[in-house]
């Protein structure tokens, strides 16, 4: 009488044939059906997805816009895009130099909106909203605010912060009207990341400013000159040619700067 295999044999018999399928089953050509027509109805997917959040974006007030203008980009880089423009303005003021953007910012622990002009003097105002004021009532971006039961802490700060953002928002030379404008460029995503992680691990808080990256006085200066050449009235024609002479003559000094090291880095090369 044949002897039955034990249970460790049948075991090990059933595993090696499920391996030996599972092998075989890498060599065969076993065709995937797929509808004719997947891409077509993934790209309409996509697209349709984008389009909602864009013009759910583009439907909004310019002021909700600021935080993140563009919804493809982080709402981090725009943030820390502004802390740099506020760093810089306020470095310079410190070293006693001229700024070139005023700015305000509201103030959590005090419950205002303070602002700074170009030569940072300082201005607190702070609206309680018990009555309505007379410039505002008729203003859109201020129903939800002047018809809610109850001023909650979130509408109090951006019922302030629209304020803010009415008297401003015809001034070429507010910094968020000009960042709203300006595109995010490839030093902003650097600034940003190192921004970001300063502040994730907490290497940094609010009275060190290692977690910023600072910018020389000649690339402020440079770029003033150019957003100076921008923003000029047609009225101020003559101080627009000022800038443009300032402007000619530093792109020249950087030219000749460039050609003077060239040369002499190829009068050094022949020379050895």
């Amino acid at each position: 009488m044949a002897k039955k295999p034990s249970l460790y044999l049948f075991i090990k018999n059933e595993l090696l044939l499920l391996f030996l399928k599972g092998i075989r089953g890498l060599f065969e050509n076993k065709a995937r059906e797929r509808s004719y027509n997947f891409y077509p109805k993934l790209f309409g997917f996509g697209a349709t997805f984008f389009g909602y959040f864009w013009l759910k974006q583009q439907l909004k007030f310019e002021f909700d816009q600021r935080p993140q203008i563009n919804i493809l980009i982080p709402e981090f880089i725009y943030k820390s895009r502004r802390e740099h423009h506020v760093y810089w303005e306020m470095s310079r003021l410190a070293r006693g130099k001229s700024t070139t953007f005023t700015h305000y910012i509201w103030d959590d622990e005090s419950k205002m909106v303070y602002y700074i002009d170009k030569k940072g003097k300082q201005s607190f105002e702070k609206n309680i909203f018990s009555r309505e004021r007379l410039d505002v009532s008729d203003n859109p971006l201020f129903e939800k605010i002047l018809r809610a039961p109850s001023i909650t802490p979130e509408l109090f700060k951006r019922g302030n912060e629209l304020i803010a953002y009415t008297k401003h928002m015809d001034n070429r030379y507010d910094l968020d009207n000009y960042l709203h404008q300006k595109s995010i460029t490839i030093s902003d995503w650097i600034r940003a990341i190192y921004y970001q992680i300063w502040l994730t691990f907490q290497i940094s808080n609010r009275y060190r400013y290692d977690h910023f990256i600072g910018k020389y006085d000649f690339i402020y200066d440079f770029e003033k000159v150019k957003l100076a050449l921008n923003i000029q009235g047609k009225n101020q024609v003559s101080q627009t040619t000022d800038y443009l002479k300032v402007f000619i003559n530093f792109t020249d000094y950087i030219i000749n700067s460039i050609q003077e090291h060239v040369n002499q880095k190829e009068q050094t090369n022949k020379s050895n």
